[in-house]
């Protein structure tokens, strides 16, 4: 494997410093320093040989120094980390939402911890060397019989993809007449799904960052808004398929909560996602309903077998319908069985707080990360630092 070309820019020179001196460890890297003067952006993109990674350290205005850097734009631009300090400016949220669009991997407050500096570069290195173990894809949480939880599992699980093993989400709202990812989230969006149909034909993954929302955790969100109605008419608009295509580019995982009616928005979901995982909970109904929707899945649809998995929602041991009447009923057995805590998981809700932060140690908790890990590919959990822990930080007051 060639060594790893690690840049440290910035215009301290203790700064640069002693980050070189903390990352002399990272193995198989070749570590410069460069000290930035007035034409800084020309000096990264000159340098020789090409950096795989830049530590950029922000200086006394770094919002200017954002909008520069987001003015660099290329398909071999390194990838970005940035070291910045977000209690000396005004507007944080500002700051980290201009970190954002100048495409940074991860923003690290001051003073740095070198072990989540390393971590990131550790990463970046497998996923560009194609070692990492992490599946790029789209899953999709359906349940036949409503009222079984798969629009909260898909919420905790797209959390904890971010939270517990740092990939990029976008959580999708598909049930675009009464969905509650927003509300569950406690967000307040701008703009939403419709606003990204329309204006699908002008965006990219950059200008796509505009009609998202942003969780403090780093998870993006994407739904209707709260205010608006649509109609089967507003979704059936083949520039959604266009919108799918630029947000599975985009985002490491998709995370679809995707109501239970079979039409033009559900076949589009069923043709692309890798995985349909269909939530069902211990009941002769949901166990009726589901053996019908794997019927139209399988039969109807043609969607390979493969790619349907089920998951037991709410598991009560002492249920008289158990794992094995399930599994027979379905002839499938589950990836997942999510404990029942009905009190808990509502009351994260009514919070306006992921399950995961509400409760990280409950056995519900415990149960969507290891779901997480199974669909991501990873089976080690970590609680990133760094960019969302900043935002998390911020928004918590702390």
């Amino acid at each position: 494997m060639r060594p790893l070309e690690l840049l440290i820019a910035g215009r301290s020179t203790s700064e640069l410093e002693q980050l070189k001196t903390g990352l002399s460890g990272v193995p198989n890297a070749r570590l410069n320093m460069l000290a930035i003067g007035e034409d800084w952006l020309a000096q990264l993109q000159a340098c020789a040989p090409a950096p795989d990674i830049i530590v950029f350290c922000l200086g006394a205005s770094p919002d200017r120094d954002l909008v520069q850097l987001a003015t660099w734009v290329s398909p071999q631009r390194p990838t970005l980390l940035l070291i910045g300090s977000l209690d000396e400016v005004k507007d944080p949220t500002h700051l980290l939402r201009l970190a954002m669009q100048a495409g940074a991997r991860d923003f690290l407050g001051r003073p740095v911890s070198m072990e989540s500096l390393s971590d990131q570069i550790s990463q970046v290195r497998r996923e560009q060397s194609g070692d990492g173990k992490e599946r790029r894809g789209v899953t999709a949480f359906i349940s036949p019989k409503g009222g079984a939880g798969a629009a909260s599992m898909a919420a905790g699980v797209a959390h904890a993809l971010v939270a517990r093993y740092g990939s990029p989400t976008l959580l999708l709202d598909l049930n675009y007449q009464f969905g509650s990812q927003y509300l569950n989230l406690d967000l307040h969006p701008e703009k939403g799904l419709r606003e990204a149909i329309e204006a699908v034909d002008g965006l990219d993954s950059l200008a796509l960052a505009g009609y998202v929302t942003r969780h403090r955790s780093g998870l993006h969100v994407l739904g209707t808004l709260p205010s608006q109605v649509l109609l089967p008419a507003d979704v059936a608009d083949p520039r959604l398929g266009r919108l799918f295509d630029l947000i599975t580019q985009t985002y490491h995982q998709v995370v679809i909560a995707l109501p239970c009616l079979i039409d033009p928005l559900f076949n589009l979901v069923a043709e692309r996602a890798n995985q349909l995982l269909l939530v069902l909970q211990q009941d002769f109904q949901n166990i009726r309903n589901g053996q019908k929707l794997l019927h139209i899945l399988k039969d109807e649809l043609q969607v390979p077998a493969d790619r349907v998995n089920l998951v037991v929602n709410r598991f009560e041991r002492h249920n008289p319908i158990s794992i094995e009447h399930i599994q027979q009923g379905l002839q499938m057995s589950p990836v997942a069985v999510i404990p029942s805590d009905f009190r808990l998981v509502s009351g994260a809700a009514n919070l306006g707080l992921p399950i995961l932060e509400h409760s990280p140690d409950s056995p519900v908790s415990q149960a969507l990360v290891e779901l997480a890990g199974w669909i991501s590919g990873d089976e080690v959990a970590i609680a990133p630092q760094g960019f969302w822990s900043g935002l998390s930080t911020l928004f918590r007051g702390s």
